[in-house]
């Protein structure tokens, strides 16, 4: 009961505002348009100052595609662009890798990498293209990484921490070890 009176009072209010005082409908907004040759097309969006043309004379005007030819001009650039610089460069045809790859001793490099590594990423996706550094992220497995090299291939502590400089993945090491 209590929600039935201002729900009626409500609605009512709104009928009597809906009849007395509803807009009137515009049924559009029309331009007055002088009597000259050339009118403003009342219907479009145009520039006020742009003059209404009749169908039949820019028809005349604007020929259809098949009849148009492409123009074959050339333009000049000041520039180059990236497709430029592609197609104006000589390919070089690279040349296979003339260095045998050494399996086994892959398979050995990634033992021990993965035995010195302390990820779990690192140690499923070891590959040849694969960054020490990245395996082998703190200084504890990098000293369990060299024990092992020293220990599998008999290699010296200098010799090790020389090619750890210039050794940056694995496929450094596993040229380097191979016989």
């Amino acid at each position: 009961m209590k929600l039935l009176i201002p729900l009626t009072i409500l609605t009512i209010s709104f009928i009597i505002y809906y009849f007395f005082n509803a807009p009137k409908e515009n049924k559009g907004d029309f331009i007055e348009v002088e009597k000259v040759g050339k009118y403003k097309n009342p219907y479009t969006k145009q520039n006020p100052y742009s003059p209404y043309e009749p169908k039949g004379e820019w028809e005349k005007q604007i020929p259809s595609i098949g009849q148009v030819e492409p123009e074959k001009q050339v333009v000049q650039k000041d520039y180059l662009s990236l497709d430029d610089i592609k197609h104006k460069m000589p390919k070089v045809e690279k040349a296979p890798m003339n260095r045998t790859f050494n399996y086994e001793v892959f398979l050995q490099v990634k033992k021990i990498l993965q035995q010195s590594s302390s990820t779990y990423y690192s140690k499923k996706h070891i590959v040849l293209n694969s960054h020490i550094i990245s395996i082998l992220n703190t200084q504890t497995s990098r000293d369990k990484f060299r024990t092992y090299l020293a220990t599998d291939f008999g290699l010296d502590d200098q010799t090790i921490d020389e090619q750890m400089r210039k050794n940056r993945t694995v496929w450094d090491w596993v040229v380097f070890l191979a016989p």
